[in-house]
């Protein structure tokens, strides 16, 4: 805390003592059996080398109880969370706690205003998977808000600056995978879409500006769409093999991070009571 080392209690300590906590006085937990599997992860913290205070041998049974992360072990995180939870809530089931997640879509399907107010209209329909939804029914500026919008799909224009808890991104033709790159291609955006608006002409005129210009903006179209979620991200993409390199590259995104200035070793622990 402003570059200076405090006594503070040991991340696995404090997960398993809220955890026990839990247990103990929770009703529903009694009531229903739940298993607890506490963790710690410190996202920002670099391992410290065989001085590293977190693994002090003092702190083995805790560690043992709520096993730690540290930033460059998402991977080791994730595999620990799927050792214990096999399905997860789908995006409305997680909207039901506060209304804060919603589900987005890039502007690959055309935005028609006849019908938007027809309950049974629909925009985006995935047949393979009985899927359809609409764009917001004409209620952009509430949409982020209004509780039934988790049965709509918002898009850049009426997401752009929001943040939810819990966002659901389906990534529509204008972005693929060919021989292993990720391409865009701005004819299989929407006619609707007007931010495009001039690129055909655009691209007979400077096409190489032109397939720039709507490479970044596709690009960053998607960037927005998936970090309006503060705490997780849903993906789906019209083409398999894009679905197929997202999830390997988030899979092998485990990194080692090496010291920096900030954080430099040290061997005390709080226990000793000494000056860091």
């Amino acid at each position: 805390m402003n570059r200076r080392l405090i006594e503070t209690t040991h991340p696995s300590y404090q997960a398993w003592s809220y955890a026990s906590l839990i247990q103990d006085y929770n009703e529903n937990a009694q009531n229903e059996d739940m298993a607890l599997y506490p963790c710690a992860y410190l996202h920002n913290y670099l391992h410290q080398g065989e001085q590293d205070p977190l693994t002090d041998p003092i702190y083995d049974y805790y560690i043992k109880q709520a096993p730690v992360f540290i930033k460059g072990q998402a991977k080791q995180l994730r595999d620990f969370i799927k050792r214990y939870i096999k399905v997860g809530d789908n995006i409305e089931k997680l909207n039901e706690t506060n209304n804060k997640s919603r589900l987005v879509a890039g502007y690959c399907w055309n935005w028609v205003k006849e019908g938007k107010n027809n309950p049974d209209h629909y925009d985006i329909v995935l047949p393979e998977f009985n899927f359809e939804i609409s764009w917001n029914h004409g209620n952009s500026e509430t949409w982020a808000i209004n509780e039934y919008s988790i049965r709509e799909a918002g898009c850049i224009h009426t997401c752009q600056g929001l943040e939810f808890d819990y966002v659901g991104v389906i990534i529509g033709d204008d972005m693929r995978v060919e021989n292993g790159v990720v391409v865009t291609d701005f004819t299989k955006r929407a006619k609707t879409d007007s931010s495009l608006k001039g690129i055909k002409k655009m691209m007979k005129e400077e096409p190489d500006k032109a397939v720039k210009l709507a490479d970044e903006l596709i690009r960053n179209t998607y960037r927005t769409l998936m970090t309006r979620g503060q705490k997780g991200c849903f993906v789906y993409c019209t083409d398999p093999s894009l679905a197929f390199y997202l999830k390997e590259r988030y899979t092998n995104s485990s990194m080692t991070y090496e010291q920096n200035e900030f954080f430099k070793p040290w061997s005390g622990v709080a226990e000793e009571r000494g000056e860091y």
